[in-house]
């Protein structure tokens, strides 16, 4: 693995890997913390060709790294942007052939999931937030010449804390750009706009007390509870 981030403005901290020894073997994360922002360049490990770290991947990585990005939002009272090699095609609209990739790694039911649960602990794929239905990828198999065709995947993201969603002023694909298996992803910030972690409820959360909310009001017609019939009884009398 192996990751990095070329800055010209000096972060407060620099830290490498999440200090979980099991992870930490591979040089898979780098964390630079700035004034208004933590940035998190990541590169999440492949389940592998036989899915045979699909287990670890799901059920050891991805928790803790999620974790790992929570508190870090929770004890620095900043807001986060995780970018890099997700690994992860989230939706069938990510991925060129979806119905003969579901046993693939980084389209499996258990990796898109995990996503998911990612996504809903506050975090927004800035991507697909802006483009809802935009068919776009940044990764093709050089050796099948997928990318002629287009036959790709999107794997790599800019994922923020929904707070942060208001100061992204461009989230895309540079897929014209060759030279690599990948292509570069380009990202706009205008942090005038952002605001402070947990000023904003999670979407997901915002829904479900929508739907608590509905069903406290009472339906048109509902009969009224006796003690307030016998009060208007008496007040005719």
């Amino acid at each position: 693995a192996g990751t990095a981030i070329f800055t010209k403005v000096k972060p407060l901290d620099v830290k490498f890997d999440l200090g979980i020894p099991k992870h930490d073997l591979e040089g898979r994360t780098i964390t630079l913390e700035f004034e208004k922002f933590i940035l998190v360049a990541c590169y999440v490990p492949n389940a592998g060709q036989k899915l045979d770290r699909l287990k670890y991947r799901t059920t050891e990585w991805d928790p803790d790294f999620r974790s790992y990005l929570k508190d870090m939002e929770k004890t620095k009272q900043k807001c986060v942007i995780l970018c890099g090699d997700l690994n992860v095609a989230h939706k069938e609209i990510d991925i060129s052939n979806p119905k003969g990739n579901l046993k693939s790694a980084g389209f499996t039911v258990e990796e898109r999931q995990e996503f998911t649960n990612f996504l809903n602990m506050g975090f927004i794929d800035s991507f697909r937030h802006m483009h809802p239905t935009e068919v776009k990828y940044s990764y093709w198999n050089l050796r099948s010449g997928a990318r002629k065709e287009n036959k790709g995947w999107r794997l790599d993201y800019f994922v923020v804390t929904e707070a942060l969603m208001p100061a992204v002023e461009e989230s895309d694909m540079v897929s014209q750009v060759m030279g690599s298996d990948h292509c570069p992803l380009k990202f706009v910030l205008n942090l005038s706009k952002a605001e402070k972690p947990g000023a904003s409820v999670p979407m997901a959360i915002q829904e479900e007390k929508k739907g608590e909310a509905k069903e406290e009001k009472p339906k048109k017609g509902a009969k009224k509870s006796p003690k307030k019939e016998k009060r208007r009884r008496r007040g005719k009398n």
